[in-house]
């Protein structure tokens, strides 16, 4: 009885090692493909985004960039405080980033919305001369500033190896993400399929971005002292508290060594950041 009580016991065990190993196989094999699927999603997303402002960093590299960052901010919260302290730092790290690449496109677009209105004058002179687009487009791309002159080479290479108009243009504007390009994407096929003056179109749309740009400056110039006081108060937190760090430690530390004390710094950071963001967005109306 008690030898086949133990051999009963034993088939149970070795049974459920057996499911046992059989689900970590499992979930193992989930993990793994849930990894590679979003690795590779990250990868072609900073792929496309890289390519639209033409940066020459591989996404690969810019993966291993954003590792690193992620392990520089955990190490400086460890030692400042504790593991608490490094999740915290090392949270923060990571949207840092992809919030940098998404400034730099934001940067790409303003620098495409400046660039605009010479481009539309040159594209005009062109074809009075020449009255095709791929002509004016050349034009551009030749003599015209980066990073408009870039975008316009691409849409001329497109178009030079069979791509369609339709499907140039939409890919530029999948590019620049700006509604000033989508409007004139949209004047331009309407009159390409009307026969419209294209030149006196053009010249009338530059016209317009030339005097909403000179609105946006006024608007800069005089919401200029809201945004200096958004960056003010955002950043006086963060002075007085390194004011206090060295004047006595003592009463900063917690913050970082104490578990309410993370949850209280995290807290004032997302509001600090929140409500400069907000303050940010009122003063800077998006024309």
């Amino acid at each position: 009885m008690t030898t086949t009580s133990s051999i009963v016991v034993l088939g149970s065990a070795s049974a459920l090692a057996v499911a046992a190993f059989l689900a970590l196989l499992a979930v193992g094999d989930r993990l793994t493909s849930v990894y590679w699927r979003r690795r590779e999603r990250y990868l072609a997303d900073v792929e496309q985004k890289l390519a639209d402002v033409f940066a020459p960093t591989d996404p690969r590299a810019f993966a291993r960039q954003h590792l690193l960052i992620i392990a520089l901010f955990a190490i400086v919260g460890g030692l400042a405080g504790d593991v608490a302290g490094a999740l915290l730092l090392g949270g923060l790290g990571v949207p840092l980033p992809l919030v940098l690449l998404r400034g730099r496109e934001k940067s790409h677009r303003k620098q495409l919305e400046r660039q605009l209105v010479g481009a539309l004058t040159t594209m005009a002179n062109a074809l009075r001369a020449t009255p095709t687009l791929a002509y004016a487009f050349d034009a551009v791309a030749q003599n015209g500033p980066a990073p408009i002159k870039h975008e316009l080479t691409l849409v001329s290479q497109q178009l030079e190896l069979g791509t369609s108009l339709e499907d140039a243009l939409a890919t530029l504007a999948r590019r620049a993400s700006s509604r000033r390009f989508d409007t004139v994407i949209s004047a331009l096929l309407v009159s390409r399929a009307s026969g419209g003056d294209l030149p006196r179109v053009l010249d009338e749309l530059a016209g317009f971005f030339r005097e909403l740009e000179r609105v946006e400056g006024v608007l800069e110039a005089q919401t200029a002292q809201g945004r200096m006081q958004a960056l003010f108060l955002s950043v006086m937190p963060f002075v007085l508290s390194l004011v206090l760090f060295l004047v006595d430690p003592e009463l900063i530390l917690p913050l970082f060594t104490h578990p309410i004390g993370n949850m209280l710094l995290l807290m004032a950071v997302l509001m600090n950041v929140g409500g400069y963001m907000v303050v940010r967005r009122i003063v800077q109306p998006d024309l």
